[in-house]
């Protein structure tokens, strides 16, 4: 191994004298921990979950006020290292030997301090001579990796070592999982400096790092923390009825089948194939029970129904309005031979509909600064997910584009929704009833490009939808590529049908 070309006899003693309680083991001044004069006393940890929820951050807190009126020198990295900027890289280098390039770059690295220069070109080149031991690499990327290590020490050596004296120890924390592999590279290599290094992983996630010198602690408790909490910071601490109901989520919602409010935030829809007579249960039917709905962390698969039922069973116009109003409930948007867009609205968006659509891609932004967007008092999450399913509309090319400025139809529908269904969007509980379009049109007239645009995008919602065409003619399906509707014929075409007898404030309470 390449040692640094000097008379000094300088090397870490990691580990072998702690007592295996970190807090106190790391806050035990340098000067207590051992008194060999050719030994550096530091320590080397990994600490994954927590001892006690409600206490952690408060000690967390205490332990980093400690070490830094201890006057030493602390750096605190939260998630993970900042890479090194490829730009800032002016080091060339031109061996094409192992041993030579392990030493021309060691070379690089200087310090006023003898002790610290050769503990700091002996940790590098340690850690060098492991990455080309246990790798078949080519020589290039050997080079990529101990140049990597060579730039961020000359980064963080400033900040560990200035005014470091001999015997003094610095501290380095790293708070989360290390999930990069020249991060853990650089975390092993200055745990063979002066340096104690401390690995917190509150939530117990996979971490990297490996070396046999690691002393690694775990604890049964997990929690979701992702700074280290320092003095002037916003820190939110849990009490203990807090992370007792936490908990007993996770016993109640993961993997029970139940579900807690809002749990989810993103959705993905599954348009079910159906009998026509299976629609009625499904369409009371809470989102949860049906056939295909699953749960993964954060997202769920919602089965919906989207169909258009053609036709009057038996003739029977009575029997037919009264099984209509039947499908009425507080969830449910009725739209009898109108149009569900208005159409000085929607004229008025496709104005600035051009402005939200360039190069073939949504300008989010745009559309979210914009004063002609009208979501703004929606949650955030559920402005992100209109937009994501107005962004997957436009690219499943799902509406037939009838010209250049198709497309501009297509978001200014989405952006001219009535106010009812932007509320039925909001209060949408993906687990639970869906809200739902009830479209009737008996009348010769078909349903307009914009409002059928309107109802692809509240499929991709998560709404049911159901048109009834007693007449049989061609609807919504006229302006879609797809087939994302499904069709029933249930019955004989009626046609002159002039009154229509539905009650949108008398649902059907039993259905409930």
């Amino acid at each position: 191994m390449h040692d640094d070309k000097t008379n000094i006899n300088y090397s870490n003693c990691t580990n072998a004298w702690i007592s295996g309680k970190w807090i106190d083991d790391i806050l035990l001044p340098p000067d207590k921990r051992g008194s060999d004069p050719n030994l550096f006393y530091n320590a080397f940890y990994r600490i994954k979950g927590v001892e006690d929820k409600v206490g952690y951050v408060n000690d967390l807190l205490k332990f980093g006020q400690d070490i830094k009126s201890s006057g030493r020198q602390v750096v605190i990295v939260n998630n993970e290292i900042p890479e090194v900027n490829e730009n800032d890289k002016q080091f060339f280098l031109s061996e094409d030997n192992i041993d030579n390039l392990i030493e021309a770059i060691s070379g690089q690295i200087i310090s006023d301090n003898v002790k610290l220069q050769h503990s700091m070109r002996n940790a590098f080149s340690s850690v060098a001579y492991e990455i080309c031991s246990s790798s078949d690499v080519d020589f290039n990327m050997i080079s990529g990796k101990l140049t990597y290590l060579l730039y961020q020490l000359d980064i963080y050596k400033s900040k560990l070592f200035t005014g470091c004296k001999d015997g003094d120890i610095s501290c380095f924390i790293h708070m989360g999982a290390c999930k990069n592999e020249n991060e853990c590279l650089f975390i092993k290599m200055l745990s063979r400096m002066p340096v104690d290094v401390l690995i917190l992983v509150p939530d117990k996630a996979n971490c990297l790092v490996n070396d046999s010198a690691l002393y690694e602690k775990e604890y049964d408790e997990s929690m979701n923390l992702d700074r280290f909490p320092e003095e002037n910071s916003n820190i939110r601490l849990g009490t203990m009825a807090y992370h007792a109901e936490r908990e007993l989520d996770t016993l109640l919602y993961k993997d029970s089948g139940m579900f807690r409010d809002r749990q989810f935030k993103k959705l993905n829809i599954i348009t079910l194939q159906t009998m026509y007579e299976e629609t009625d249960n499904l369409w009371h039917e809470e989102i949860k029970y049906r056939p295909y709905f699953s749960a993964n962390e954060d997202s769920v698969s919602v089965p919906v129904i989207f169909s258009k039922i053609s036709g009057v069973e038996d003739g029977n116009l009575k029997k037919y309005w009264k099984h209509i109003q039947s499908l009425i409930n507080k969830d449910t948007f009725l739209v009898s031979n109108t149009h569900i867009i208005s159409y000085v609205i929607i004229n008025n968006m496709k104005k600035y509909a051009k402005d939200f659509f360039e190069n073939g891609s949504l300008k989010k932004d745009k559309i979210l600064s914009s004063p002609k967007y009208n979501y703004k008092m929606l949650k955030t999450e559920t402005q992100d997910l209109i937009l994501e399913k107005l962004e997957l509309l436009i690219k499943q090319k799902t509406i037939i584009q009838q010209d250049s400025d198709s497309v501009y139809n297509i978001i200014a529908s989405v952006l001219s929704m009535p106010k009812e269904i932007v509320r039925m969007i909001q209060n949408f509980d993906f687990t639970k009833r869906n809200p739902k379009i009830l479209y009737v049109n008996t009348e010769e007239r078909t349903i307009s490009y914009d409002d059928s645009i309107l109802l692809a995008f509240l499929n991709l919602m998560g709404f049911d939808i159901l048109l009834y065409i007693p007449t049989g003619y061609v609807s919504a399906e006229k302006y879609y590529n797809d087939s994302i509707m499904e069709e029933h014929n249930i019955g004989e075409y009626v046609f002159n049908i002039k009154e229509i007898k539905l009650n949108p404030s008398k649902y059907n309470e039993k259905a409930l």
